[in-house]
C-alpha cells in the first residue's frame, strides 16, 4: 500500500465534541476560579476544603518545608565561601544572618512569580494569588511586598499574628492572598 505524501490527513470523529465525560467536566469545573473580595485575606483557602485555621496549619508546613531549603542553601553557600577565600567560620553569626536573609527573598521571590509557589507551597497545594491575580503586570510587585513584609517582621511574628486574628495579614498588606488546591 502506497502513502500518498501529498493527501490531506482525515480526521475520523467517533463521537461529537460536545459531549464530555463526567471527569473531564469535574476537571473542567475545578479549573473555574473566581475572585471573592469578601473572603480574600480570611484564610479562606480556594474551592477546597482546607479553610481557616486548616489552611493557616498547611502554610505553617509549606514555611517549615521552604526554611529548610533555604538553611540548606546557606549552609552550602558558607561552606563553598569558606573553601574559597580560604577562612574559618569563627565569626560568621552575622554574615549567616545576612546570607540567610538574602537567599530566602531571592527563592520566594523567583519561585512565586515563575512558579506561582514555592517548592513548600507546591508540595502542600498551594497557591499565592488566584490564576487572574498572576496574570496581573503588578503580581511581581505584590509578591515582593508580600516576602519583604514577611522579612522584615522576623519571619515568625507575621504569621503568627495572622494565626492568632485568623486573618492573612500578610495578604492584606500585598493584595495576593494563599490559596489552597485542596
Amino acid at each position: 500500500m502506497q502513502i500518498d505524501p501529498l493527501k490531506k490527513p482525515e480526521i475520523i470523529r467517533d463521537r461529537p465534541l460536545e459531549k464530555r465525560n463526567s471527569f473531564q467536566k469535574d476537571y473542567l469545573n475545578r479549573l473555574d476560579f473566581t475572585e471573592n473580595e469578601t473572603d480574600q485575606n480570611n484564610f479562606m483557602g480556594g474551592r477546597g476544603s482546607r479553610k481557616g485555621l486548616n489552611l493557616a496549619l498547611w502554610t505553617w508546613a509549606s514555611a517549615a518545608v521552604d526554611h529548610l531549603i533555604i538553611m540548606a542553601a546557606t549552609c552550602v553557600f558558607l561552606l563553598i565561601a569558606t573553601i574559597m577565600l580560604k577562612s574559618s567560620l569563627k565569626n560568621i553569626g552575622f554574615s549567616v544572618v545576612t546570607i540567610y536573609a538574602a537567599i530566602a527573598t531571592i527563592y520566594f521571590v523567583l519561585f512565586r512569580i515563575f512558579l506561582g509557589a514555592s517548592i513548600g507551597e507546591f508540595s502542600c497545594s498551594l497557591r499565592l494569588g488566584e490564576p487572574s491575580q498572576r496574570l496581573k503586570m503588578n503580581y511581581s510587585l505584590r509578591i515582593f511586598i508580600r516576602t519583604i513584609s514577611i522579612m522584615v517582621t522576623g519571619i515568625i511574628t507575621l504569621p503568627l499574628l495572622s494565626l492568632i486574628f485568623k486573618k492573612d495579614i500578610a495578604g492584606s498588606i500585598s493584595g495576593v492572598s494563599i490559596y489552597s488546591l485542596k
